[in-house]
C-alpha cells in the first residue's frame, strides 16, 4: 500500500531514499520498501501503527485505507467532521474512522459496500486499492485511458515476436487497445487519433501542417477525447526549439510555489518565455478555433507516449516535430514546493524537475 500511495502522490523515491536511518523500529533502512514508507511518513499519510512501529507486514483494513487516502488527496479532517451524523450505517459517528469515510465518500471515493455499509473492518484487497486510487488520482469514472503502444511480444531472447509466445503468457500486448482495436491508420496500435485543422475542423490523415485555416495544426486524441497542440519547425510561436521556466501565479492550484516567470530567452518573444505566458499567447491566436488551452496534468501528457518506440516516445506521424526531451505539466511536485511533474519524451520518463529549469511545452484543451 505504501508503495502504490507514493507513487501516486509524490512519485518513485529515490533507491536509497532511506539514507541508513528508518522512520519506524520495525522498518529496516536495508529493507526495499524502507524509501516509500519513510516518504509515506513525511507526507503525514501515516504515523504508524503504535509504539514508533509501521507494521510493514500487516494487512490494511477499508477504514485504514480511508485514512490514508483522504490524508492523501483532502488533508486531515476536523476531529468532529462526522457532526453525530454516521456516513454509514455501520459507521457510528463515534468511530475514529468516521471522518476519514465521511470525507472518502464526499470526494466520490466510495459509495460503500452495498447496503447503506461501508464495511470498515474489511480488508482491502488489490483490485479495491486499485478502485480507490484511480477515483482518488484520476477522478469519477469512467477514466478514458490509452493503452501503451506495445503491440509486440517476448520469449526469453527476443522481441517484437507475433502474440502469444508459448511458455511466455501474459504479455502487455495481449490486452488491452492494442489488442482490441489495433489500427494502424489512425494511430499506432490501440491509438486513435484525427488531425484538426486551424479553424477547427476535423481533416482526413493526409493533411499537411500549415498555417492556413484549412491546413493541420492539432491533434485530438479519440480515446481520451483531448486535443493538442502539434509543434511547428517555423520558427514561430509554437517552434520546437522552444523551451519555458515554470510558472503558475494561481496560489490555488501551484502547490505553495509559483516559480519564476520569465527565466532564459529561448523562445519566440524572449521576454515571455515561460508557461503561463506561452498559454496566454496561444490562446489569443485563437488556436483550432479555441482560446481554452491549459498546460496538460502529468497523466494527461504521459497519455501520449507509446512505449514501442523512443527518441522521441511518440507517435509521430500525429505529433510531428516532437523533440526527445522533457515536458512540463502542469502538476506540481507535493514533496518539494519549487518542483513540478515533466514527461520525458525520449523514452517516455516521468519525473519532477525544478521550477526554474526550462522545458518544452505542449498545450492541450478539453478534459478535467
Amino acid at each position: 500500500m505504501a508503495v502504490y500511495l507514493v507513487r501516486a502522490v509524490a512519485g518513485e523515491p529515490a533507491p536509497n531514499d532511506c539514507g541508513g536511518a528508518s522512520s519506524f523500529n520495525d522498518v529496516s533502512p536495508g529493507a526495499w520498501s524502507c524509501p516509500y514508507i519513510k516518504r509515506l511518513s513525511e507526507l503525514n499519510i501515516t504515523g504508524g501503527c503504535g509504539g514508533g512501529n509501521y507494521c510493514p507486514q500487516g494487512l490494511v483494513t477499508r477504514d485504514q485505507m480511508a485514512a490514508f487516502i483522504v490524508r492523501a488527496v483532502a488533508g486531515e479532517p476536523a476531529l468532529d467532521y462526522c457532526g453525530g451524523v454516521a456516513p454509514f450505517q455501520d459507521v457510528p459517528p463515534s468511530a475514529w474512522s468516521c471522518r476519514y469515510i465521511k470525507r472518502l465518500a464526499e470526494i466520490g471515493v466510495t459509495q460503500g459496500c452495498g447496503g447503506n455499509n461501508y464495511c470498515r473492518q474489511g480488508l482491502v484487497t488489490r483490485e479495491q486499492m486499485a478502485a480507490f486510487l484511480a477515483r482518488a488520482f484520476l477522478g469519477p469514472e469512467p477514466y478514458p485511458l490509452n493503452d501503451t503502444g506495445i503491440d509486440g511480444c517476448a520469449n526469453a531472447s527476443q522481441n517484437n515476436l507475433a502474440c502469444p509466445v508459448s511458455g511466455f503468457p501474459g504479455q502487455d500486448a495481449e490486452y488491452g487497445r492494442d489488442a482490441t482495436h489495433h489500427d494502424d491508420s489512425d494511430g499506432q496500435a490501440g491509438f486513435s487519433f484525427t488531425k484538426i485543422a486551424n479553424s477547427g475542423n476535423p481533416l482526413p490523415n493526409s493533411a499537411a501542417l500549415g498555417s492556413s485555416a484549412n491546413a493541420w495544426a492539432c491533434t485530438r486524441d479519440n480515446v481520451t477525447g483531448l486535443m493538442w497542440e502539434v509543434k511547428t519547425d517555423n520558427g514561430g510561436l509554437r517552434d520546437r526549439e522552444w523551451t519555458y521556466s515554470w510558472y503558475n501565479p494561481d496560489a490555488g492550484t501551484n502547490g505553495g510555489s509559483a516559480g519564476l516567470a520569465d527565466r532564459g530567452n529561448n523562445c519566440f518573444n524572449t521576454a515571455r518565455c515561460d508557461t503561463d505566458k506561452y498559454v496566454a499567447d496561444v490562446n489569443s491566436q485563437g488556436l483550432c478555433g479555441a482560446s481554452d488551452w491549459r498546460l496538460p496534468n502529468r497523466f494527461e501528457l504521459e497519455s501520449l507516449t507509446s512505449n514501442d518506440r523512443y527518441n522521441p516516445a511518440i507517435d509521430t506521424a500525429f505529433f510531428p516535430n516532437t523533440p526527445s526531451s522533457w515536458f512540463w505539466s502542469s502538476s506540481p511536485y507535493a514533496y518539494y514546493p519549487n518542483y513540478a511533474w515533466s514527461v520525458g519524451f525520449g523514452h517516455g520518463d516521468v519525473y519532477y524537475d525544478y521550477e526554474y529549469a526550462t522545458r518544452s511545452v505542449r498545450l492541450v484543451r478539453g478534459g478535467q
